[in-house]
C-alpha cells in the first residue's frame, strides 16, 4: 500500500508564537518580540510586544506593559497600554494606571490606579449646507391672539 497523499492546507494558516517566563525564573530588561508573552514568574522592566501578555496567577512584573490585549491572574506593578483591551481577573493585582479601549475588572480582582478610556470619540455631526457656523435654529411658530391672553376672574 502506498502511503496517504499529505494534506495541503486549506487557506491562510497562523502559527502564533508564545514567549515564557517561567515560574521560579527572573528577567530583568525588556522583553519585546511578535509572540504572545506569558509570564508565570517575575520581569522587572519593560514589556512590549506586538501580539498578547498574560500574567499568570504565580506571575509578577515590575514595569511597564504595552501590548495589544493584557491579562493579569497574578500581579502587575506598573503601568499597562492595552491597544484592544485590559483584563484583570478575579486573582490579579494591578497597581499602576491603565490606557485602553476596553476594562474588565473581575470580581475579586485588585485595582490600584487610573484609567484612560482611549476608544474612538464621537463625532459631532457636521452641519449640512453653506453655513460654516453649525446649524441654524428655526424657532417653532407661536400662537397669537385671545387663547394666549390671560382670562380675568369672572369673565
Amino acid at each position: 500500500m502506498s502511503p496517504a497523499p499529505a494534506r495541503q492546507p486549506t487557506g491562510r494558516q497562523t502559527t502564533r508564537k508564545t514567549t515564557l517566563i517561567a515560574s521560579g525564573a527572573t528577567l530583568i530588561g525588556e522583553v519585546s518580540g511578535d509572540t504572545d508573552v506569558m509570564i508565570e514568574g517575575t520581569v522587572e522592566g519593560k514589556i512590549h510586544p506586538s501580539q498578547d501578555v498574560s500574567v499568570g496567577e504565580r506571575g509578577l512584573v515590575r514595569g511597564e506593559i504595552k501590548a495589544r490585549r493584557v491579562r493579569v491572574a497574578g500581579k502587575v506593578q506598573g503601568n499597562v497600554h492595552g491597544k484592544e483591551s485590559v483584563e484583570i481577573l478575579s486573582t490579579g493585582s494591578l497597581e499602576g494606571d491603565v490606557s485602553s479601549p476596553g476594562m474588565v475588572i473581575g470580581d475579586g480582582a485588585f485595582f490600584k490606579g487610573r484609567v484612560e478610556m482611549t476608544g474612538k470619540q464621537r463625532e459631532e455631526p457636521k452641519p449640512e449646507g453653506p453655513n460654516p457656523q453649525g446649524p441654524t435654529v428655526k424657532k417653532a411658530p407661536t400662537a397669537t391672539g385671545a387663547a394666549l391672553s390671560p382670562r380675568k376672574a369672572g369673565a
